[in-house]
């Protein structure tokens, strides 16, 4: 499968996060971040006046989730703001 390793970016933080569609999942974000901000990522994002930027850092060929989520450990060793 190909995975996606992406970063959220504002004036204050970073968040880096792994999926397998990444269009799904900016689409995810965008939906939480309007009715449900309670962690940390979004509460940031708020912070910032509600601006941000998602990109895709890299694409990676993994096997499933579980490797997609060890090279993006692996790249940045965190997740979270």
């Amino acid at each position: 499968m190909i995975g996606y390793i992406y970063t959220i970016t504002t004036d204050n933080g970073l968040y880096v996060g792994s999926t397998k569609d990444f269009k799904r999942r900016r689409i995810e974000h965008k939906s939480v971040l309007k009715n449900n901000p309670k962690q940390l990522v979004y509460k940031t994002i708020l912070s910032n006046n509600g601006f941000y930027k998602i990109t895709i850092y890299c694409k990676v060929n993994c096997r499933n989730e579980k490797e997609l989520n060890f090279y993006r450990t692996k790249l940045y060793g965190f997740s979270w703001f």
